[in-house]
């Protein structure tokens, strides 16, 4: 089964196929009619095709938001897995005072919410 970062990838591109597909169409319609028979209405099929360029063209749009999402949603789960093993490796520090002077806290990842980096996944 494929994630839906490989079916978006898969889609776009089709997209992007399909708008140079109705480009193709919609120009030989305009300049060249006389290649495609069994159309009464010229005007309207390139209006048609000019249509479904803009709803490849639509949806080539959302494949590619959801895979900006899905590429930042694995970065992000490959943070967290990284910073739980590392968490699990370091030894036990209870009752370690921080080194830190100025406030701030050294073991925690400043990207990530607190919750996140102190472990508490509730």
């Amino acid at each position: 089964m494929c994630s839906i970062g490989e079916c978006c990838g898969c889609c776009a591109g089709f997209s992007v196929s399909g708008v140079v597909f109705m480009i193709f169409v919609a120009m030989l319609l305009k300049y060249q009619p006389f290649f495609i028979v069994g159309i009464d209405d010229y005007k309207h099929s390139k209006e048609a095709a000019l249509k479904a360029m803009w709803a490849f063209i639509f949806t080539f749009g959302v494949s590619l938001v959801i895979l900006v999402r899905d590429s930042r949603r694995k970065r992000f789960q490959t943070l967290l897995d990284r910073q739980t093993y590392e968490q699990l490796r370091a030894p036990d520090l209870a009752g370690l005072e921080e080194l830190d002077n100025d406030g701030r806290d050294e073991g925690r990842v400043p990207d990530l919410p607190l919750s996140v980096s102190e472990g508490v996944y509730a």
